[in-house]
């Protein structure tokens, strides 16, 4: 049966830790299928901001991204 599983990712920025929280989306073997990520997006253009943390003007989006990101 497919499954969701809510993971977590934790690193460091500078000297401060931080935890990322996603889905992964399983088929019926355990295959990762998909991730579903809530990523900081660029407000103009939509894309995924690629800095380590967003900020206060970028909007929350949801980004899929295909097994181990």
């Amino acid at each position: 049966m497919p499954s969701i599983a809510a993971r977590q990712h934790v690193f460091k920025v500078g000297p401060l830790p931080f935890s990322h929280n996603f889905l992964v989306l399983y088929d019926d073997d355990g295959t990762v299928l998909a991730e579903l990520h809530g990523l900081a997006a660029d407000p103009r253009t939509g894309e995924e901001f690629k800095g380590p943390i967003g900020r206060s003007s970028h909007n929350l989006r949801t980004f899929q991204y295909a097994g181990k990101r």
